[in-house]
């Protein structure tokens, strides 16, 4: 923070703002949490590999 360019309420605005986005996103997405969507992306790039091995064998 810098004297005059931000005080702690925009900064609580700011904050309040981007997490109403996160949750917008999360609820997009079909998830709780972060955490949640990357398990399921970890799951879906496991899933591709297997398919594309299954493939070529």
């Amino acid at each position: 923070m810098r004297p005059g360019e931000s005080n702690l309420s925009a900064l609580a605005d700011e904050w309040q703002a981007l997490d109403g986005e996160r949750a917008c996103l999360l609820r997009e997405l079909g998830v709780a949490s972060l955490a949640e969507a990357s398990a399921r992306h970890e799951r879906w790039q496991q899933l591709e590999n297997d398919r594309a091995n299954h493939a070529r064998a």
